[in-house]
């Protein structure tokens, strides 16, 4: 029964911790292998996740979304946003991020070409 508790608050703590730096898995074991009081105490004084989303794909994603509902004007002004806050940002070197930055550019670019020549 001691077991069955102990796993359990193990569970709990997890499950609050999955949004601050180590996440469930982490705060879950933490509390399994040490203790829960010990997984709580470690979940107080963690910082809070720090995976912040860049604008410029917040910006893209409601393009899209505005796009699928068929709110061309709305697509085109984001689609602009997105060119840019690319524009904006550094372009130091060759990188996997930058390439996917360009990519998203180049189809916001293209997707603007397309949208407007349907609103027309």
């Amino acid at each position: 029964m001691f077991y069955i508790i102990w796993i359990g608050v193990s569970l709990v703590v997890g499950l609050i911790g999955k949004e601050k730096s180590l996440g469930f898995l982490g705060y879950f074991l933490i509390s399994l292998f040490l203790s829960p009081l010990i997984g709580f105490i470690v979940y107080l004084f963690s910082s809070e996740n720090n995976k912040k989303i860049p604008e410029y794909l917040i910006s893209f994603k409601k393009a899209k979304m505005s796009e699928n509902r068929g709110d061309i004007n709305e697509a085109i002004k984001l689609y602009k946003d997105v060119i840019f806050l690319i524009d904006e940002l550094p372009n130091n070197g060759d990188s996997p991020i930058l390439r996917s930055r360009l990519e998203k550019r180049k189809f916001s670019a293209n997707k603007i070409f397309e949208l407007e020549k349907v609103s027309i």
